[in-house]
């Protein structure tokens, strides 16, 4: 059954994918390329890519395949029937609309006594629903199925850790969505649940901390940002073992937060703190290596230090080349950091390398009309021009129409 749901939330997600292209492609046809709608379709179209990655489809799918239609709601199992029906979720959350669940949740707290059982029907309902939510890219109304489920655990269940896990799953989508102030108060409020049901130094504090930083520093307010990772972090130092990884996150993120102040010499030094812990806490290839391999990058180049950031944005490419799908935003930002950083030390062997590689990792996965097909083949004929040592392949662009 999971990889029913697979193939029916893959379709789906393919549809979703192509409808963006289509109105990328009639607003660059209609000669508003340089449009600000434009420049906002295709960052729409790279976030849709990221959120229908398939690990997270088939982690939907596994949720799906597991929800037992013996004891679920009748609306989720109608809901079930229809994506099978329709090989597809608009039918599917039709059903299971928030009118519906809420009427649920009513029908739940009239019973004499409240079951915990009807309780928990009602919250898999709405997980069902953010399910399905997840790769279509509606993180407010994922972030009102998280909310909800949240003030069920509180009010009903009296659970409160999980009422703060929800919470904290609300506020992330809040901050997907870029409604940063109501990231910041739910992160509030689940620190504030955090604090009262758990020991001040236990570990899951410290990650409320590191949350509602995060929340400050999207909201530019920097220094209130610095004074909560260091929170995390002085938690996490005397909770967890030396050398967790928890630890070096801390560290990367007061780095972060000390380069945002101005300070790279300091984010320097904190960043090194972290690399070292990384670097014999996790394999070779983690992505969170990755990360911050690119945030030292990202300092080095603040101290005009290209030659090191060069070779760091090389290491974290390295590994989102290996790890992740060619349209990933994240491969994308090493790939810009490396051109950067090239174009500061005019290597233009190294730039015609390096787009090379972005051409053919596109061509091997991406159809030759994704966006970013022309920008690295018409970069790619700059480069060669401005190289006097090199000349042109013209092989290069059979793809390139």
């Amino acid at each position: 059954m999971a990889q029913e749901y697979f193939r029916i939330l893959r379709a789906a997600a393919d549809q979703d994918i192509a409808d963006k292209k289509s109105e990328v492609e009639r607003l660059k046809n209609h000669g508003e390329k340089n449009s600000q709608e434009f420049f906002k379709s295709i960052n729409q179209l790279d976030k849709l890519r990221v959120a229908w990655d398939s690990a997270r489809i088939y982690e939907c799918a596994l949720f799906i395949s597991g929800i037992n239609s013996d004891r679920a709601l009748q609306v989720v199992k109608d809901a079930l029937n229809k994506m099978v029906e329709e090989g597809g979720v608009v039918g599917a959350l039709r059903i299971l609309n928030p009118e519906t669940l809420e009427l649920a949740y009513r029908d739940a707290r009239k019973m004499k006594p409240i079951t915990q059982l009807a309780i928990m029907q009602v919250i898999e309902g709405y997980e069902f629903r953010a399910s399905l939510l997840e790769p279509q890219y509606k993180y407010a109304e994922i972030a009102e199925c998280y909310e909800i489920m949240a003030s069920i655990f509180q009010k009903e269940l009296k659970d409160q850790e999980k009422a703060a896990t929800n919470l904290i799953y609300a506020a992330m989508y809040r901050g997907h969505n870029g409604e940063f102030q109501k990231q910041l108060e739910i992160n509030q409020k689940a620190l504030n649940i955090r604090k009262k049901a758990l020991p001040a130094d236990h570990p899951d504090v410290a990650l409320a901390y590191n949350n509602l930083a995060a929340a400050y520093g999207n909201l530019k307010l920097c220094q209130k940002e610095l004074e909560l990772n260091q929170k995390a972090l002085d938690i996490r130092e005397k909770a967890l073992p030396a050398g967790h990884p928890d630890i070096a996150t801390s560290y990367n993120n007061l780095a972060v937060t000390y380069l945002k102040l101005g300070n790279p010499s300091k984010a320097l030094e904190t960043h090194e703190i972290a690399i070292r812990i990384f670097e014999k806490s996790l394999p070779a290839d983690h992505l969170d290596l990755a990360l911050s391999y690119e945030n030292l990058a990202w300092t080095y180049k603040q101290l005009n230090d290209y030659e090191k950031a060069v070779a760091y944005s090389q290491k974290a490419f390295g590994i989102r080349e290996k790890t992740l799908p060619a349209d990933h935003p994240d491969l994308k930002t090493s790939f810009n950091n490396l051109e950067w950083c090239y174009y500061q030390l005019y290597d233009y062997a190294a730039l015609i390398d390096i787009y090379l590689r972005m051409a053919t990792i596109q061509e091997k996965t991406l159809p030759a009309d994704a966006p970013g097909w022309f920008y690295s083949y018409s970069t790619l004929s700059q480069m060669y021009e401005m190289s006097e040592n090199i000349k042109i392949n013209r092989l290069l662009f059979k793809n390139a129409g």
